[in-house]
């Protein structure tokens, strides 16, 4: 009995050892599974970066400046490699809150950091300003954006940075300032920047060579002014009248004298237009201005002792072009009036004509001519009036398509002509820019009739109105391309085999395009 007591609990204490020997290894297991605990640091008040827009550069440079640490709980350093760190943060300029992530592995726990970062932009570079050490001469225009472009070009300006390296802009980056007039003056030269690099100035010495431009200015409401037979008196009490002024561009006045000043108006009673034409001299070009004049009183009637005159005009004189030469005007004019002189019979009277006064405004349009027969020891002097057309053209230009196409050569001259001419998109404007009426047959195409860039010279023939004007502009003439109408056409045959009818309608839909 006790025997079987005893085997009985020898046996359950060999189950239990047993039990407890198979568990063991699940105990070991377990134990070995359980990952340790970390902990990432990361600087508290971490150095600025510098923005870059290539993410995996900037994360670089926002690592190292985080300086990363990674412990156990045992405060042990742990390796880690940078794939294992995982940044978290808006990649943008200012101060940025950033998360950083320890991933973690088989034998630690993952574990973050949480704290912030200063993003700077990236710095601007330093840049200055290279020109022409001795540029040329630039011709004076009165027009500011003519004369800045021309002193634009003068200078060749570059852009450089700290490094010498060429610094791409274009003219609106860049300011000019100076006095626009003749003379040496200095240019301030100043280059705008941007966000990548900084303004930049320079001054420079350009010289403006040419004439100034002028300004008449004259009596609003001059004075009625009294009329004599005397023209030296009369043009003299005209003149008076007027209160003439010359200005320059910078309306500085300029001194003169009555000989550099020119009068043009009809001298007989009556309200008449005058025009006032300052000659210019070596410095200054000239100039011209219109107003009016009430000359009063009466034409003085002849002496009864001389035989009365009488001067015959031509009903329809013909026109007559304008000239600034008053000399050349006056004697076109005295030709188209054909003047005759008779007496109260009827009987004409010879005459030269330094015994013809002629007083008119010289200026463009419809202009009454006063024709006075100055008269002898014999005779009477006399006048008579007729409207006299002078047309006088003005100066126009030509707007020409900045980037013209490129022109297929032709080896037909003419039908060259016309594709050059059509790319060019011409245009002619007067000075106030509206449009003049054209056509190609106005125009006159001087270039090199072969492939290649181009430079063509464009004439505007000009009209009875219009004076000539010229520009030139490069065109590139390329090789015409090649004719494959012939491998079109045997493409589409096949497709017409090898798809009857359906062939034949897209051959048709090709050709009705």
């Amino acid at each position: 009995m006790n025997r079987k007591k005893i085997s009985k609990r020898l046996t359950k204490v060999a189950l239990a050892v047993l039990l407890a020997l198979l568990m063991l290894p699940m105990v070991t297991f377990a134990q070995a599974d359980e990952k340790k605990v970390t902990t990432v640091s990361i600087a508290s008040a971490p150095p600025s970066v510098i923005f870059n827009a290539s993410t995996d550069e900037l994360d670089k440079a926002v690592y190292q400046a985080m300086n990363i640490v990674v412990e156990d709980s045992e405060l042990n350093n742990i390796d880690f490699t940078a794939d294992e760190i995982t940044l978290d943060y808006n990649r943008q300029v200012g101060k940025q809150t950033i998360k950083v992530t320890y991933k973690g592995n088989d034998q630690y726990q993952g574990s973050t950091a949480t704290g912030s970062i200063i993003i700077n932009k990236v710095p601007k570079k330093d840049t200055r300003l290279v020109l022409k050490a001795n540029p040329p001469s630039v011709g004076y225009s009165s027009d500011p954006a003519t004369l800045d472009k021309a002193v634009y070009e003068d200078l060749v300006i570059s852009v450089v940075d700290s490094d010498s390296n060429l610094v791409a802009f274009s003219p609106s980056d860049i300011t000019l300032t100076y006095n626009h007039t003749v003379g040496t003056q200095n240019v301030v030269v100043a280059y705008q920047g941007n966000d990548q690099y900084n303004p930049a100035q320079v001054n420079a010495a350009v010289q403006i060579v040419g004439k100034q431009d002028t300004k008449v200015s004259i009596a609003a409401s001059p004075p009625a002014v009294a009329y004599t037979s005397d023209s030296a008196k009369m043009d003299l009490a005209v003149y008076q009248a007027l209160s003439i002024v010359v200005v320059d561009a910078g309306n500085n006045k300029i001194n003169f004298t009555a000989a550099e000043i020119d009068l043009s108006y009809n001298r007989a009673p009556g309200k008449q237009d005058v025009t006032v034409k300052y000659k210019g001299n070596d410095q200054y070009s000239s100039s011209s201005a219109k107003s009016y004049v009430e000359i009063t009183g009466k034409i003085d009637p002849p002496v009864p002792a001389k035989e009365n005159t009488s001067v015959n005009l031509s009903k329809t004189p013909a026109a007559v072009a304008y000239s600034s030469d008053s000399g050349k005007l006056d004697a076109d004019i005295y030709q188209a009036l054909a003047i005759q002189v008779v007496d109260s019979k009827n009987n004409a009277i010879k005459f030269t004509t330094t015994d013809i006064e002629l007083s008119y405004n010289r200026e463009g349009g419809d202009q009454p001519v006063t024709v006075k027969y100055k008269g002898t020891d014999q005779y009477n002097s006399s006048n008579a009036t007729q409207t006299v057309t002078i047309t006088q053209k003005v100066d126009c230009s030509l707007v020409i398509t900045a980037n013209p196409p490129n022109i297929e050569y032709d080896k037909n001259p003419s039908k060259l002509d016309d594709a050059v001419y059509k790319g060019l998109d011409i245009i002619v404007v007067d000075d106030n820019n509206n449009v003049i009426e054209s056509k190609q047959s106005d125009f006159e195409l001087n270039y090199t009739h072969e492939i290649g860039e181009q430079s063509v010279i464009v004439k505007y023939k000009g009209n009875n109105y219009f004076n000539s004007a010229v520009a030139t502009v490069r065109v590139d003439i390329i090789k015409p391309r090649s004719n494959n109408l012939g491998l079109i056409a045997g493409i589409m045959g096949v497709i017409v085999v090898g798809l009857g009818v359906i062939g034949v309608v897209i051959y048709r839909k090709k050709h009705n395009a």
